[in-house]
């Protein structure tokens, strides 16, 4: 989706396909060079988008929701009596290695 994504395209499409894409992102959990890739798709959308012309907060909340993966901040604790339940860690899903060679060097989502 990523390569075949117009760099820029009309505000009107932007509207149209940004609530499909939420949902095929929200579709896959954890793979943070597939997040990348989304929030490139995203961040050429809202230049394009009127500030009124979509609401966002779906948006938000994902990023608010993956950050603390991203950033590895730690949800579960350790408590000295044992009766609160310990979170597993989170996996994390790799990124397809053939696909590695469409998107460039790891820093290159541009």
């Amino acid at each position: 989706l990523y390569l075949f994504q117009p760099s820029r395209c009309s505000s009107s499409f932007y509207e149209d396909v940004l609530s499909q894409w939420l949902e095929c992102w929200s579709s896959i959990d954890r793979c943070p060079e597939y997040d990348y890739l989304w929030l490139v798709l995203f961040c050429r959308a809202r230049k394009y988008i009127k500030c009124s012309g979509y609401d966002w907060g779906d948006v938000r909340r994902r990023l608010l929701t993956l950050s603390g993966y991203w950033l590895q901040i730690p949800v579960g604790g350790s408590s000295s009596d044992k009766s609160f339940p310990r979170a597993a860690a989170p996996k994390s899903r790799g990124f397809p290695y053939r696909l590695k060679s469409f998107v460039g060097s790891a820093g290159g989502y541009q």
